[in-house]
């Protein structure tokens, strides 16, 4: 299962810096199981806990997480001052991107929609 792949690669101690980028994808992905609950227990406290390992190594993907976590007013995690600024974040990593593809469009349509509404208040 690939949960538990991306479990072994986050919990390594050892990862070679050529293969770093695919332990921060790990963390990325573990955390979205986890916020989500597929595949495993929901906490979203573990899942906001890897999003931030992975943002801090530079994740555009996990700033994108952040964002949707403290931007979704719903949400209990709800905070507009941290929302802003990983949606802001999250805006600059993705425009630094090589390669744009309709799934980073659409995050990028989803963060500008919550910058503007967070911005608005």
């Amino acid at each position: 299962m690939a949960k538990d792949s991306w479990a072994r690669l986050e919990q390594a101690e050892d990862v070679s810096p050529d293969l770093e980028h695919l332990r921060t994808s790990a963390m990325n992905n573990l955390g979205f199981l986890h916020y989500m609950g597929w595949g495993t227990a929901q906490d979203r406290a573990q899942a906001i806990e890897l999003w931030r390992s992975a943002f801090a190594r530079g994740h555009e993907e996990a700033a994108y997480h952040l964002c949707h976590t403290y931007g979704a007013e719903k949400e209990p995690e709800f905070d507009a001052k941290l929302a802003v600024g990983f949606c802001r974040e999250a805006l600059r990593r993705y425009a630094q991107l090589k390669e744009q593809d309709e799934g980073s469009e659409q995050v990028l349509s989803r963060v500008r929609w919550y910058l503007g509404r967070l911005q608005a208040q």
